[in-house]
């Protein structure tokens, strides 16, 4: 009995870190999230103080002044595929609790507020 019960004790334990590391990858997500939506603000910033400029000098448009323009307008493209694909990823690592609503990591067996089980086919 004491087998059965170490061995049970041990797949809780697995178990118990693989719920852990989902929530850190999803925490890596947000942060990564937060920092690519920084990214965008500072570039909109950009463009919208290269444009001033340009208008200022009486520029209507060219090359030399649209190519940093446009370089930022497609790093912020980019950083939206990002949050996009961050935000995919950590969908896919979420579950809703079908009692109370809550999202929860996926691997956890019960839900953190109302303590309910909580399944991967509410995912």
């Amino acid at each position: 009995m004491g087998n059965k019960f170490m061995g049970k004790c041990i797949a809780g334990m697995a178990s118990a870190a693989g719920s852990v590391k989902t929530s850190m990858s999803n925490t890596k997500q947000d942060g990564r999230i937060v920092d690519l939506e920084r990214r965008i603000a500072a570039l909109t910033s950009e463009i919208g103080s290269l444009t001033l400029l340009r208008l200022d000098a009486g520029d209507s448009g060219s090359d030399q002044t649209t190519r940093p323009i446009m370089e930022r307008y497609e790093a912020i493209l980019e950083a939206r595929e990002a949050i996009t694909a961050a935000e995919g990823e950590k969908k896919l690592k979420t579950l809703v609790c079908p009692h109370c609503g809550q999202k929860t990591s996926a691997g956890f067996s019960y839900c953190g507020r109302c303590g309910r089980a909580v399944s991967e086919a509410s995912a």
